[in-house]
C-alpha cells in the first residue's frame, strides 16, 4: 500500500514533544518503593508532521495540564475526561487554538450524563467536539 500523500516524509524532521503528567504521582508515592520496576508515569504527546499537529493526553491529573500541550495551535487534541469535570476542560481550552477535540476515556458519571457533557462542551464554540468510538477515523 502506498503511503498517504500527506504523510510525513522520512527525510523531513517530525518533531515529537513528550510532557509528563501528574496523574500517577500519588501512585508513585504510595507504591513506588514496593514496585520499583514500575515507572508510574503518564505522558502527553504532541506530534507535528506534514503541516498538521496532533496532541494526545493520556491520564491527566487536572485539565490545566492541557495548557502546555495547547500552547501552540493544534489541528486535533485527543484527551480524556475521566479524572476531572467537563467544566475544567472548558476552562483549560478556552482561548486555545484547537480545531478538533476528540474526547475519550470518560468517567462513568460523564458517560451517564453525556447530554449534559455535550451541552457543557458546546461552550467551546470554535472547537469541533466529538466523542471517540472504536474504529473512528478523523480526517484533518
Amino acid at each position: 500500500m502506498a503511503p498517504h500523500r500527506d504523510a510525513a516524509r522520512a527525510d523531513r524532521p517530525c518533531p515529537v514533544q513528550f510532557s509528563r503528567t501528574i496523574h500517577l504521582d500519588s501512585a508513585r508515592v504510595r507504591f513506588g518503593r514496593q514496585y520499583p520496576q514500575v515507572g508510574f508515569d503518564a505522558f502527553s504527546v504532541r506530534l507535528d508532521a506534514a503541516g498538521r499537529s496532533v496532541g494526545y493526553s493520556a491520564d491527566l491529573g487536572c485539565a490545566g495540564e492541557l495548557r502546555k500541550l495547547c500552547a501552540r495551535p493544534l489541528d486535533v487534541l485527543v484527551t480524556e475526561l475521566a479524572h476531572f469535570h467537563p467544566e475544567r476542560l472548558v476552562d483549560a481550552l478556552r482561548g486555545r487554538n484547537v480545531k478538533h477535540l476528540v474526547v475519550t476515556h470518560m468517567a462513568r458519571q460523564a458517560r451517564e450524563q453525556l447530554p449534559a457533557v455535550r451541552v457543557c462542551l458546546r461552550r467551546l464554540r470554535s472547537i469541533r467536539v466529538r466523542f471517540a468510538a472504536d474504529g473512528d477515523v478523523i480526517k484533518i
